[in-house]
């Protein structure tokens, strides 16, 4: 029976009944916020699920290979079908819910009823994931991809008895993520050689099981690889943005922090033109892979010339992915308690589960260590480059599942009733 239960897909769960009152919930989020119009990066993900319909990644409009297919994939049948920009972001919703129900089916074993369903609230209406929703971006479908990948990897314990079938859809998955936030490609990478190293010098059958599931990943990566290298030429070149994320976590000049701006901005701020303006001006008329290879050169000159430039701005960008602060030339926010709150309290819980189960590790599920260094290698790649409280949230999912089954394994908390000495010490002297 628990074999049977372990191998049904989260769909056929209670899972998605559970928190279907979430779906409308969402909606009206969606609706109340959705304007008709594109902002920040909407307009480029449409743009690559547009080039998608019409047979290639790239065109004159959008030349660059500045994000992964998976979400344009995603978005091009409602690109094709020419729906409102309301209805494609009403996919995040249906998105969102996947990835609620699918946490909540990978830690009920683990957590018991009570403690998952609360950390299915949680994880459901948690403050960042909300505010995802109204945005044709990538979160959503990164959230449910983290989700997915938690439950089959959790409900398969230590992946030695997982069929050929669930290991391939582990694999599928991780090309998913890698597909649609090209930071995975890499993490998927440093794994393959962490496993690789792992099953050498300990010679352990699960090193080996996660080495091949891995190596499954990447293979699945190679169509993308190798369209990219016929568009810039380059070996193992997963997109063109990274250079530039470098380029500002390496600027050397007061006042900045390592916090991303774009063309416009250098531009319009006159701090930003001073030190970078020159520089910017010299990248016209280039291609992307051109811009990406001098931002990087550039980069590494910053870096070997600053090296501690580097480190501050290496401190402020994990403040920036926790709780959203610091930024250059930017006041103190109110809106920074948003990501703090939140954040703060989910990292304390982490660090006061951390001893326990390293204590009781026996009693937790092996591949939740597994998809602990997966998103421990992920944040370390993401605190190298310029980034946004947002490209913390798949560590988010991953540390909800850490504390509820750590909880539900290895902690119990209880009210202790008073002994017979303090029920007489508390009730007071007697007449």
């Amino acid at each position: 029976m628990a074999d049977q239960a372990a191998g049904r897909s989260f769909l056929d769960q209670p899972s998605l009944l559970l928190f279907l009152p979430l779906l409308p919930l969402y909606a009206a989020v969606v609706a109340l916020a959705s304007d008709g119009t594109l902002h920040g990066d909407e307009a480029r993900y449409l743009d690559y699920a547009h080039n998608l319909l019409n047979g290639s990644y790239v065109s004159a409009e959008q030349p660059g290979l500045w994000n992964g297919p998976g979400y344009p994939l995603l978005l091009a049948p409602f690109a094709f079908l020419e729906l409102p920009y309301l209805v494609m972001r009403l996919g995040n919703a249906v998105l969102l819910w996947l990835a609620v129900a699918a946490f909540h089916a990978a830690i009920r074993p683990f957590a018991g009823r009570g403690l998952a369903l609360a950390a299915g609230c949680v994880f459901g209406l948690y403050p960042q994931f909300v505010l995802a929703l109204p945005q044709i971006d990538t979160e959503c479908l990164v959230l449910f991809l983290i989700a997915l990948l938690s439950f089959l990897c959790l409900r398969q314990p230590g992946l030695a008895a997982a069929r050929w079938d669930r290991r391939l859809a582990i694999a599928v998955v991780l090309a998913g993520l890698a597909m649609t936030k090209v930071l995975f490609g890499l993490v998927i990478a440093v794994l393959i050689v962490f496993y690789l190293g792992a099953f050498l010098l300990a010679r352990r059958p699960a090193a080996l099981r996660w080495l091949g599931i891995h190596a499954l990943a990447m293979l699945f990566c190679l169509p993308w690889l190798g369209y990219s290298y016929g568009v810039t030429g380059k070996l193992f070149h997963w997109g063109d943005a990274g250079g530039m994320n470098l380029y500002w976590m390496s600027s050397p000049h007061a006042g900045e922090l390592g916090d991303w701006h774009g063309f416009d901005r250098v531009e319009q701020r006159p701090e930003l033109a001073r030190n970078h303006g020159e520089f910017f001006a010299g990248l016209k008329g280039l291609s992307y892979t051109e811009m990406n290879d001098r931002f990087t050169a550039r980069a590494l000159d910053n870096l070997s010339e600053h090296p501690a430039a580097f480190a501050r701005n290496w401190v402020a960008n994990i403040g920036r992915l926790l709780i959203s602060y610091p930024y250059s030339f930017t006041p103190q926010k109110l809106s920074t308690l948003f990501y703090l709150v939140p954040n703060m309290l989910l990292l304390s819980l982490c660090l006061f589960c951390l001893a326990p189960a390293l204590l009781r590790r026996a009693s937790l599920p092996p591949a939740l260590w597994s998809l602990l260094l997966l998103v421990a290698v992920a944040f370390g790649g993401n605190s190298l480059l310029s980034a946004a409280p947002r490209m913390f949230n798949p560590q988010l999912v991953v540390l909800g599942a850490w504390i509820a089954i750590v909880f539900g394994r290895v902690i119990r908390m209880e009210l202790r009733p008073p002994s017979r000495s303090e029920a007489v010490a508390a009730a007071g002297p007697t007449r």
